[in-house]
């Protein structure tokens, strides 16, 4: 199948194919052919959300992968059951475990912002629409469950009703935000397969806890003040989108916990993930312990 979908695009001879990543309804691989690297994903869900968003915003100048159109013009191709597109290689690398240079964080404030100020008015046909932030999964582990309620608890009286929506990458993890060698500049923003309909303070508290937050270095206090001072200088946000950025980024982790334990019920020697388990836990207890500071921050 993936010889008749390469064909759709000019490709039919002397190319190699390596599996990157196989979701429940996603699979991603990469392609070589005439020292030209290609990404090929094939969608189960029959969904042409993530290209269509891509498209968007590469057209607008924003770093992303380009998306390829087929033989037909079109930029989604359907072959078996799957709708499959193909993007561009992007340079890059992913950004490591170390504390941001003012450049990069700088730089990262930039995109960010320009990607919110496009997708906040735009519309895309089949666009998922978030029913709830807080996953409500029953899990065994008693501390992940007492934290889960206290946060569940104290979401209840969030005042989201005003807050603005928008379309939003949703998983903005260091994994997801290439750099250049030397880490000072954004070289492209990949992987928007959970875009969705979503407040965009919680893309914020998605971005924050995966970047300048780590389990070994604790919270990157200069390049977070740095990425705020620019981002809210470029897309401010009003008084309520701030003050449900803390919530918003407990919650994040507490559902990466329960997602985690609800695993190693199944696989319970993964250190793998026993590791993340610990990693999620501690920012809560760093987020806990410095509430104070990081709302002065975001409230710059």
């Amino acid at each position: 199948m993936i010889r008749q979908v390469l064909e759709k695009y000019g490709i039919k001879s002397d190319f190699s194919i390596k599996q990157l990543a196989l979701g429940l309804n996603k699979e991603t691989i990469l392609i070589n052919c005439h020292n030209k690297k290609y990404i090929l994903k094939s969608y189960s869900n029959n969904s042409k959300i993530e290209p269509l968003v891509i498209d968007y915003l590469s057209s607008e100048g924003l770093p992303v992968p380009k998306v390829f159109r087929n033989i037909d013009g079109q930029i989604t191709t359907k072959e078996g059951s799957k709708q499959h597109a193909i993007f561009k290689y992007c340079p890059g690398v992913p950004i490591t475990w170390n504390n941001l240079s003012d450049n990069l964080a700088e730089d990262i404030a930039k995109t960010i912002a320009l990607m919110h100020r496009l997708l906040k008015n735009k519309k895309f046909d089949s666009l998922h629409v978030k029913k709830s932030l807080i996953d409500k999964g029953l899990v065994k582990d008693k501390e992940v469950n007492g934290l889960r309620q206290s946060i569940i608890k104290s979401s209840e009286k969030l005042d989201t009703i005003y807050l603005r929506k928008g379309v939003i990458h949703g998983d903005l993890t260091r994994q997801n935000i290439l750099v250049d060698e030397n880490e000072d500049k954004v070289t492209a923003i990949i992987d928007f397969g959970d875009c969705h309909y979503d407040y965009i303070a919680w893309d914020l508290a998605i971005l924050i806890t995966h970047i300048f937050i780590t389990k070994s270095y604790g919270i990157d206090w200069n390049a977070l003040e740095t990425f705020f001072k620019k981002y809210l200088a470029l897309f401010p946000l009003d008084e309520k989108e701030t003050a449900v950025i803390i919530p918003f980024m407990k919650i994040r982790n507490i559902n990466l916990a329960v997602e985690v334990v609800q695993l190693l019920e199944k696989d319970s020697e993964n250190d793998e993930l026993k590791s993340i388990l610990n990693s999620v836990l501690r920012k809560i207890d760093l987020i806990d312990l410095n509430q104070q500071k990081l709302r002065e921050i975001i409230n710059c």
